[in-house]
């Protein structure tokens, strides 16, 4: 998948546009999480990568982040339902093996919590 990334450069003071591809996975949870254990996955989440939560209620959650140990960039929406994860490639970079790391990891955290069902893109795969 792609879109096009406006944004302004300020060395030409212009909009420029790029092309980002983009993966999408979906972590879906068999059951909602209950308040303590949709915190607490939130803590596991938070010390795999830097980011800044952004809250929308008490269930949801975005994280622009960046992971520790690739320093690859991803975007998270949280909720007690499901984890998107959205690992962003500008300028047509292929997606490196790396990410899938990204992915394991917070697989493997959501495993803690509950039974998932796990996809890229709309297709079901197992984890």
């Amino acid at each position: 998948m792609s879109f096009k990334l406006t944004y302004w450069d300020k060395d030409t003071r212009t909009h420029r546009q790029v092309d980002v591809d983009f993966d999408i996975f979906t972590i879906s949870f068999n059951r909602s999480l209950s308040k303590d254990e949709f915190e607490n996955l939130l803590t596991d989440i938070s010390s795999a990568m830097w980011g800044n939560p952004i809250r929308f209620g008490n269930t949801k959650v975005h994280i622009h982040g960046v992971d520790y140990f690739t320093y690859h960039q991803v975007w998270l929406d949280v909720s007690e339902k499901k984890v998107v994860v959205i690992i962003p490639t500008p300028l047509g970079i292929k997606l490196p093996a790396s990410c899938s790391e990204i992915v394991q990891k917070l697989v493997f955290v959501c495993q803690k919590y509950c039974e998932i069902k796990f996809f890229r893109g709309d297709k079901e795969v197992k984890p």
